[in-house]
């Protein structure tokens, strides 16, 4: 069986992914935590190995996401509280891929995200010019007596 699949230059894709401990992981959790069925990794998915490993990289997060259902115990840690969204996971984290891409930082830290919305800073200037207005337009009310009747 393995000197088969040795063989078979279909396969050269898959011995290429798997000889780093990253895609042993990647195929592991795709396919070995899920219990789903390894064929693909043999069809025409093996044609080379980018097309491989960005196929592992697609069912990645569906994966992740089955293999740990949710649980309302509260010593798991490490499990979600409720179902997560595959489609939404990947949106939020392609999102914070983009706004701290390996290139510049390796941390996300937790008081930047807010800043990375384009129309964040406009919003907070709004926010505390709406904020300090009404407190002056309080304050003068109260000095000149208009709210207290004199």
């Amino acid at each position: 069986m393995a000197e088969d699949l040795l063989d078979d230059p279909d396969v050269d894709a898959l011995l290429y992914v798997t000889a780093t401990p990253y895609g042993l992981w990647l195929i592991r959790a795709v396919y070995a935590d899920t219990g789903t069925d390894p064929a693909p990794l043999t069809g025409p998915l093996s044609s080379s190995p980018a097309t491989l490993r960005a196929h592992l990289l697609d069912e990645l997060i569906p994966a992740l996401i089955k293999a740990r259902p949710p649980s309302t115990e509260s010593g798991d840690h490490f499990l979600p509280r409720r179902r997560l969204d595959p489609a939404t996971t990947r949106r939020y984290l392609t999102y914070l891929a983009r706004a701290f891409p390996p290139a510049t930082t390796r941390d996300i830290a937790w008081w930047r995200i807010a800043g990375t919305h384009p129309n964040a800073n406009r919003l907070v200037r709004g926010t505390f010019g709406l904020v300090g207005g009404l407190v002056g337009a309080s304050c003068s009310c109260s000095r000149s007596g208009m709210w207290t009747g004199r």
